[in-house]
């Protein structure tokens, strides 16, 4: 998934401001064409030229929106011109098909995102030590020996600690959710 974004006078503000917006949207953005394009190498064109498209019309975007339900619409407008220019047997799904699983799509990212949302805010509500251990085992990818070494904990100990924080960040996202 290489993106590359079309020469222009720089704001760095403004560019800054789409380069957030589009990295917490990509995964979502990018499972939705997925869904209706089973060709990787289609699907990674159609999420380049969505990409550059949102690039070149971020300054008509309505930022009271949502970033990633707009850059799914220009998605979708990007996989029925693919389907237009595809003149060949290949297999397709009907409309009615395809928009089926185009809702199908939309419900699946909306429930990843709120599920994303709710362990960021599950992650902060953790004791600082618990916050660290997340740290260093996921964001730093830390092998279990350092990780008991740091704690000055054993394995075993470890290995406890991080299933009583999946428990506990369980038991918050379903609460989360239920309400």
């Amino acid at each position: 998934m290489n993106i590359h974004l079309p020469n222009h006078i720089p704001d760095q503000e403004t560019d800054k401001e789409f380069l957030c917006l589009l990295l917490a949207n990509i995964k979502r953005i990018y499972s939705f064409i997925l869904t209706l394009v089973p060709n990787i190498s289609d699907a990674d064109d159609i999420l380049q030229e969505s990409v550059l498209i949102m690039f070149r019309k971020f300054e008509h975007f309505d930022k009271k929106g949502s970033f990633g339900a707009w850059g799914i619409g220009i998605a979708r407008n990007e996989v029925l011109k693919l389907r237009t220019r595809q003149n060949d047997k290949r297999i397709r799904f009907s409309d009615d098909v395809s928009k089926i699983l185009e809702e199908a799509s939309n419900s699946i990212t909306d429930q990843q995102q709120m599920r994303v949302e709710a362990l960021q805010g599950c992650l902060k509500k953790l004791p600082e030590s618990d916050q660290q251990f997340i740290k260093m085992k996921y964001e730093i990818g830390l092998p279990i020996k350092d990780i008991s070494d740091a704690f000055k904990m054993s394995k075993r100990n470890i290995f406890r600690l991080a299933a009583k924080i999946h428990r506990s960040l369980l038991k918050c996202i379903q609460h989360s959710l239920n309400t």
